[in-house]
């Protein structure tokens, strides 16, 4: 890792030209997958708890040190107006912001972070600043991967199949569900592999919605739509499509429809590098 970069809000650590200095910390990192059992209690009538799941315990945290990129600069120490900068870049944001590491062999690996930076120090030495120490807190015990994207273009009806490879092998992908649609009818999406759920729309020439299954919302190009707009007669029970583990099977029926899918699905590496 050491001489890496990293990208962090959209912005590359090359453009300041700094690279990842020191790694021990990050090495010496656990999975951050330690969990607690939510539990009732034993009693004289009960010999075994009651389990109600399981919650996990900590995020994903990892330190590091910046320093100046060896074999672009011969200035070893930061300035005012770089330790500026690079500071304004790395605390700005208030809310968990995307991360990912890139290795200078193969390039951005292959899963992200979401996260705040939450400790920056400088790491000095005759007034000199040689490095800044930082502390990055992520939102989850999890990476991700990017987002995956599958489009597919439906004419009449189809099955179609999407793979959720997750590490959650237990748990659901809610991902977003992009739909442009060529027909004014209804437009029904059934998960075979979810004990053939389904979910019916009611959709126009030439419109386009998209589902956040996540965020259980329906929104067109004019913002969120009414659900009794979209043929839904009752709001008691609506199926918001999800992908089990494994392979998913489709079945999209009512007319000619292009269908994107989007998600992103959980890696339980804790810092992998």
């Amino acid at each position: 890792m050491y001489g890496d970069y990293f990208i962090f809000n959209d912005v590359n650590s090359e453009n300041y030209n700094i690279v990842i200095g020191s790694q021990s910390a990050i090495e010496d990192s656990s999975f951050s997958l330690n969990r607690t059992i939510i539990k009732g209690n034993v009693n004289k009538y009960r010999e075994k708890v009651s389990s109600l799941g399981t919650t996990n315990d900590e995020v994903i945290t990892f330190d590091f040190i910046i320093l100046k990129n060896p074999c672009s600069s011969v200035e070893t120490t930061f300035d005012i107006d770089e330790t500026r900068e690079i500071l304004a870049w790395l605390t700005s944001p208030h809310y968990p912001t995307l991360f990912r590491w890139g290795r200078n062999d193969i390039g951005l690996l292959p899963y992200e972070y979401f996260g705040t930076f939450t400790e920056v120090t400088s790491f000095s030495k005759g007034g000199n600043i040689y490095g800044i120490k930082v502390k990055f807190e992520t939102n989850s015990s999890y990476a991700y991967s990017p987002i995956i994207s599958k489009t597919f273009n439906i004419i009449n009806s189809a099955d179609i199949s999407i793979k959720n490879s997750s590490d959650n092998l237990n748990d659901y992908i809610y991902p977003i569900v992009k739909i442009n649609t060529n027909f004014t009818g209804t437009l029904n999406i059934t998960n075979v592999s979810d004990d053939n759920r389904d979910i019916n729309i009611d959709v126009y020439q030439d419109n386009e919605i998209t589902i956040d299954c996540a965020k259980l919302q329906i929104k067109d190009a004019s913002g969120l739509v009414d659900m009794y707009d979209l043929g839904f007669t009752s709001l008691d029970y609506i199926y918001w499509i999800r992908l089990v583990n494994g392979e998913n099977i489709f079945s999209i029926t009512g007319g000619d429809v292009d269908i994107t899918f989007e998600y992103r699905e959980c890696y339980k590496i804790g810092i992998f590098n």
